[in-house]
Parts: C-alpha cells; structure tokens; sequence
C-alpha cells in the first residue's frame, strides 16, 4: 500500500472551527478594547453585528473563488471535448469513467457505450498482457509517455495509438486513477512502413547492381588477363625468339629489342594489376582468408605499415556474395586509412559469432570527428553501411580525434536473416 500523504486545505473542518473561534475571540477583544462597560444586550447586537459583516465579506470571497474555480473546471472541460486526441478516465480497476468526442471519434463509441465499462473494449486481445504492467506503473505513482501500440475500433478495425498515462491523486494523497490521452498514429506508422519498403527495395537494386558490377569487373578483368595479357606474352617470347637469331654485330637492334621486350614487360605488370585490381583472381581461387591475407600484404607493401590478422573462420559456410562485401569493405577501410589515417598500426578480425559473420578493422591513426563521419561526402563510409546493409547485416563505425577508427561489420551467414539485435555491437 502507497504511504498516505495529508492535504492542508481552508475546507479541513478543524481548520474552520479554528477559523471560528479567532473570530469569535476577536469579536471579544474589540469589545472590550473599543466598548468597555457596555451592557450585555449591547454586547449580543454588536457580536451579531460583526458576525454578520464577517459572514457576509466571507460568503462574498467563497463565491467569487467558487465562481473562478467553476470558470476554470468549465474550461478544462472544453479543452477536454474539443481535443482531437482521445481523452479517458478510469480507475485503478479500468472501468472507464470519463470519455471525451475525442475518443469517441477515435473509436465509435459514445460516453453512454463506454462508462462503467473496462478499458479492454478497445484492446485487441492479443494486447491484453499489456495491461498488469501499467496498472503496477500507475499504482506506483509513474507515468507512461507515448508508449506505441494497437488498440480497436468499435467496429473492429485496428489502430495505431500511442498512449500517454498519467495518474490521477485525491485531495489526501492516494492514486484513485488514470487519465490516459490515445492519440492516433495509423498515417505515421503507415508513411514509415512505406519508407521502410522503399528503403528496403532500394537495397535490392543496390545489392543487384553490385552483384552486376561485380560480375562485369570479373569479365573484363578475365578479358584483359587472358586476351591482352596473353597477347603481350606471345610479343614478348617472340623478341626473345628474334633475339637469339640477331648476329653478334647487330648491336642495336639488339638493344631495341632488349627495350621492347622490357616495355612489354611492364605492360604485362601492368595488366596483372588492373586485372587484379578489378577482381582478385585470388578471391574466386583460394577464397576469403587468402584474398584477406594477400590484401594485408599488399597494404603493409604499400605503406610500410604493420598489419595485424586474425581469422577464425570457416570458408565453406561464406557465400560469395558475402566474401565479395567482405573483401571490398576491406579494401574501402585500407584506402581510407592510406589516404587520411596516418595509422601506424591495422588489426584486422574475420570470425564466425551466432550465425554471423564479424569482421573489424582497427587502426590507430588520428581518427575522425562525428561530424566527418556523417558529412554527405563521405561516401567510402557510406558505401560501407549500404553493403553491410543489402545483405541484411550492420556496420558500426566509431571513431574520435587521435584515438583512431574502428570499422565492425556484422553480416548474417543464411541470407535474408537480420542480425539478432542483443549482437549487433563488436
């Protein structure tokens, strides 16, 4: 039971009978200061004289407050029915009490229809495990903010409403009800159920366009491997083939040759790069740990700095699509801290956590500030979330001034499922 808390209001009968007698004890002295040795007849007219005068000033305040007091009750109430939100009463029981055209309008019953009755008639019935939960809230003297759920029509439709609870306390102190103010979102949670489809059929063409980006890079990279890169080969054996046959004496052609066969050399370097570069015959060969493996070479070739690997992972249950986000979300992370870092030192982590896959890089260079990792121009980041996010998964990427970056990407090994959201941080 919730301690008793005492109100001290002028309507206390003992603070009246209090108020009486320092009239009365008042009326006495001013006798006695004012008219001393005056008779007893004289005394009673002047005692009912001024109690009279006293009555009359009080009744005249009484009124005017109780005039206000009904003035302002008055107006409360039309703010009440004119409200557009549904305005209820009830007790500590749910029995409705108060039901404004708010609430009418929001769910076709009138007052008459409601009042003395329990608040479940505008509860689904699988919303009524709801309502020991906000009954304990309100008994403890809490209030419940625009607290999201469904509620019913008379005519049975289903609603979104959000519900903001207060509880209502009598002149002594106890919670003797709730006064609940039901506004209707169905248009709001329509637009976001909208936007949520949309964003959602913007992820598909994002992911199908990756997927044909992906395979286009694999083609043409094949395509100038095997035809440019074979081509230059054949060149090249031929030079050697015509350099053996040149005389002794046949110095410069021999040099020319030899400066030929070293510029299609390049030219081969060259090819192998870009065809690399494109898509990683590595990656569709050995798969992701020596794609993961080979790229960390290649950085710590590039920069001179040292790159950390630690992979607990089994290949044979990662997709392609997966292992391709994965190695391009590594590859965005590399450049990023090439180009702005200054790192010293990357740790890359590739492992397996309840059905998913966690893959995090950690630099240590001079980080970035929150408002550089949601300018619009940042679209590498960008670029990091929308993969994580076409194939159901997250990215989480924190960072701050001289305490470096941290990429954690969380991707779902069955396509299709979404990240259990009790594991979504690294």
């Amino acid at each position: 039971m919730m301690a008793q808390t005492r109100s001290f209001r002028p309507s206390t009968p003992w603070i009246l009978a209090a108020v009486g007698s320092v009239v009365i004890t008042l009326i006495e002295w001013l006798k006695q200061v004012i008219w001393p040795g005056i008779s007893f007849w004289q005394s009673h007219a002047i005692t009912i004289l001024l109690t009279t005068v006293i009555i009359t000033i009080a009744a005249r305040v009484i009124y005017h407050y109780a005039r206000l007091h009904s003035e302002a009750e008055s107006l409360m109430a039309s703010i009440v029915e004119s409200s557009d939100d549904g305005i209820i009463g009830q007790t500590l029981d749910g029995i409705i009490v108060s039901w404004n055209r708010g609430a009418e309008r929001l769910f076709g019953y009138s007052p008459e229809e409601v009042k003395g009755l329990p608040i479940t008639i505008v509860l689904p019935s699988e919303r009524q495990n709801e309502l020991p939960h906000i009954s304990r809230e309100i008994n403890q003297g809490r209030y419940i903010n625009n607290y999201e759920t469904m509620h019913v029509r008379k005519d049975g439709t289903p609603i979104h409403v959000s519900v903001t609870i207060s509880p209502i306390t009598s002149d002594s102190g106890f919670i003797i009800g709730a006064s609940a103010i039901v506004r209707d979102i169905s248009e709001r949670k329509k637009a976001q159920e909208e936007l949520r489809k949309s964003n959602e059929q913007l992820r598909d063409l994002y992911r199908r366009l990756e997927s044909a980006r992906e395979e286009e890079r694999t083609r043409i990279a094949r395509e100038i491997h095997d035809e440019f890169g074979q081509t230059l080969t054949a060149l090249k054996f031929d030079l050697v083939w015509m350099q053996k046959k040149l005389l002794k004496d046949q110095t410069l052609i021999f040099q020319k040759i030899e400066s030929m066969s070293k510029i299609i050399g390049m030219a081969i370097q060259s090819i192998k790069k870009l065809s690399s570069d494109l898509r990683p015959g590595i990656l569709d060969d050995f798969g992701l740990r020596a794609a993961i493996e080979w790229q960390a070479e290649e950085f710590e070739a590039r920069t001179g700095n040292k790159c950390r690997i630690v992979l607990h992972i089994d290949e044979i249950n990662i997709n392609s699509d997966i292992s391709t986000a994965i190695f391009r979300i590594l590859q965005e992370t590399l450049t990023n801290i090439m180009r702005h870092a200054s790192a010293r030192r990357v740790d890359l982590e590739l492992r397996e956590d309840s059905d998913q896959l966690v893959f995090t890089v950690r630099d240590d260079g001079k980080g970035l500030s929150q408002a550089e990792m949601t300018a619009p121009q940042s679209y590498g980041l960008t670029g990091i979330r929308e993969r994580a996010y076409s194939l159901g998964g997250s990215a989480d990427i924190t960072s701050s001034p001289g305490r470096g970056t941290t990429v954690c990407v969380r991707i779902p090994l069955k396509n299709g499922e979404k990240p259990d959201d009790q594991n979504t941080h690294c």
